[in-house]
């Protein structure tokens, strides 16, 4: 089908426009750089663009690793020590104004206090809720835990998260909760 397009891009020297008719059209197109911005702006009916780009990296990171790499990792961590039966380690966190705080993975450690009671069960319940409701974890187990999120745990700005972490053996315990996301 014969029909007419036109690539125009901006230049220093102002607006470059050519325009071109044809029935089929093949544009092969090679950038060898280290960064590339091309703003072509292609108006046609059928226009095939042959385009083959060589950079010296490339790189796709999911949103937690740009996250760390952009410095908008956040990281928590309460302990507690020499806690008896029903005792816990806690933390909370608010999100501050024009924040989203997206949580990854939470951690439970818990061993025994006293060096005579660590082949004992270490057990524990643990939680992680916001204030709104918005969520609420809770697990439970012997030693520790790690939860990983196939989908993150999502606080509000102005919400709160709370963590804690319940030593429920039947002797003292050093017990602590971690949690790991980004806040962008």
């Amino acid at each position: 089908m014969p029909g007419t397009f036109y690539i125009e891009t901006q230049t220093k020297d102002g607006l470059a426009r050519i325009d071109i008719a044809a029935t089929e059209v093949t544009i092969p197109i090679s950038i060898v750089a280290a960064e590339v911005a091309l703003p072509i702006k292609i108006i046609a009916q059928e226009v095939a663009v042959d385009i083959n780009i060589e950079a010296q990296t490339v790189g796709v990171y999911l949103q937690p690793e740009w996250a760390v790499k952009e410095g908008q990792d956040k990281n928590f961590a309460y302990y507690s020590t020499d806690k008896a039966s029903g005792e816990h380690a806690s933390g909370s966190y608010q999100v501050p104004s024009g924040k989203t705080l997206f949580i990854t993975s939470i951690q439970v450690n818990i061993f025994a206090y006293n060096v005579a009671d660590r082949d004992l069960a270490q057990h524990f319940f643990a939680e992680a809720y916001t204030d709104s409701g918005n969520f609420k974890v809770q697990f439970g187990g012997d030693g520790g835990a790690v939860l990983d999120f196939s989908r993150s745990l999502r606080v509000d700005a102005g919400d709160y998260v709370n963590f804690r972490a319940y030593n429920y053996s039947n002797h003292n315990c050093n017990i602590g909760i971690s949690a790991q996301g980004y806040e962008i």
